[in-house]
C-alpha cells in the first residue's frame, strides 16, 4: 500500500523536528482555509518614499519577507545575516534589515527579510503583532485586536 502524500510531508516534517502545533498550523492555513492578504504601505526607516504591496499573510512565519528588489530600491539597509528555518527544515542564511509599515493609518517597525529570487513576499507574526493585527479564524480576515494589560504584582 502507497503511503498518501500528506503523511508523507507529515513524515518528513516530524524528522525535520517541526511540531505537532506546527503541522496543524500547516494544515489549517494552507491546506483548508483559503489565504489571507494585506495591503501594507512599506518603507525604509529612514526613507521617504514607500510602495504600496499586497503580502500574503503567514502567522507560521516569524518574519516578514519582501523581494530584495524592492526593499533595494526602498533604500532599506540590512543590518545583519541571519540562518532561518523554512517550512521544509531547509536553513537559509539571508539579510535581514528594519522597515516601517503603515496599515489603515497605523505604522510601526518590523524585521524584514530580504527575499531571494523565487522567493515569495509574506507577512510574517512580528508585523502583525507590531502593528496589532491578528488573522480572525473564521472569516481569515486581518484585524484589530483587542489588547489586554497584563498586569502582575512581585511579593514583597
Amino acid at each position: 500500500m502507497r503511503t498518501p502524500n500528506a503523511l508523507k510531508l507529515f513524515s518528513q516534517m516530524a524528522r525535520n523536528g517541526i511540531n505537532a502545533y506546527k503541522l496543524f498550523h500547516i494544515l489549517k492555513t494552507r491546506t483548508i482555509l483559503r489565504e489571507t492578504y494585506i495591503s501594507v504601505k512599506v518603507h525604509a526607516v529612514a526613507g521617504v518614499s514607500y510602495d504600496k504591496i499586497k503580502l500574503l499573510v503567514d502567522t507560521g512565519a516569524t518574519y516578514t519577507w519582501i523581494s530584495r528588489k524592492i526593499l533595494d530600491r526602498l533604500g532599506v539597509k540590512p543590518v545583519r545575516k541571519m540562518r532561518l528555518k523554512t517550512i521544509k527544515g531547509d536553513i537559509l542564511e539571508r539579510e535581514v534589515g528594519h522597515i516601517l509599515v503603515n496599515y489603515d493609518n497605523e505604522e510601526a517597525p518590523t524585521v524584514v527579510v530580504f527575499a531571494e529570487e523565487g522567493e515569495g513576499n509574506v507577512f510574517g507574526l512580528h508585523g502583525l503583532e507590531s502593528l496589532g493585527l491578528e488573522v480572525d479564524p473564521n472569516t481569515r480576515q486581518v484585524k484589530k485586536v483587542r489588547l489586554y494589560l497584563h498586569y502582575s504584582t512581585m511579593a514583597s
